[in-house]
């Protein structure tokens, strides 16, 4: 029997414990299960892996701690006639998410692949475009920036002291590793288990927003310095 599949790569995320269980229900909605082992969640930690066959248990797990970034969540299904008709994948995992739907009816594979995407895009970050490709190129761009303008600082101060070196260079370079930083503390993904969110995380958007601002106009600083 011919089979369909549908999956992709899932921009960052932020979840909550509430989210996951939608989730959950989202998976187990129209997939027939037939053994307690056909609905799997689990977790791949530095110290300890969770395993449970229930997301309640799993979310009540002792060992599991208040932030995740490592989820994957399975499930197969069964036709009639016994046999596996469907099975859904959802992985969270540090850097990337994918999604993988099977199943023998084209209509059921497209429908449920669309069903979980959509609640997936309402839940990505407001700066969940910082872990795009032309990010990654900007931050390439940023380290050539810092290692041209780190050199340029030595070459002048070797030639002409500190004072040749001037306040703008030192200031745009300090920013702009500030900035780079920043964007790499952001994390692809976060599933809060709890609500207790630190200030830096609450306002993690609005600091990366502010440094970018502050890069932008250090460096129409220096340029209009130059001229």
């Amino acid at each position: 029997m011919k089979k369909y599949t549908k999956e992709t790569k899932i921009h960052p995320c932020r979840l909550e414990k509430s989210d996951i269980l939608n989730i959950e229900e989202l998976i187990r909605s129209d997939v027939e299960t037939k053994r307690t082992e056909d609905f799997s969640v689990n977790s791949h930690l530095h110290n300890v892996d969770i395993y449970e066959n229930s997301m309640n248990d799993f979310l009540n797990h002792k060992d599991l701690p208040k932030i995740l970034s490592r989820l994957s969540i399975s499930i197969i299904g069964w036709s009639k006639d016994n046999n596996i008709d469907k099975s859904i994948d959802l992985t969270f995992y540090d850097n990337f998410i994918t999604l993988r739907v099977s199943g023998d009816s084209e209509t059921w594979v497209n429908g449920k692949y669309l069903q979980l995407k959509n609640f997936l895009r309402t839940k990505r970050p407001i700066l969940w475009f910082l872990k795009t490709t032309p990010v990654y190129m900007l931050r390439g761009a940023l380290f050539v920036i810092l290692f041209s303008g780190l050199g340029f600082m030595i070459t002048r101060f070797i030639l002409g002291g500190l004072d040749s070196v001037g306040i703008l260079p030192p200031v745009m370079l300090f920013t702009i590793s500030i900035f780079d930083t920043a964007l790499s503390k952001f994390q692809y993904i976060k599933i809060y288990i709890e609500e207790k969110k630190s200030f830096i995380e609450k306002y993690n958007s609005a600091l990366l927003i502010m440094g970018a601002i502050g890069a932008v106009f250090t460096v129409i600083g220096v340029i209009i310095d130059m001229f």
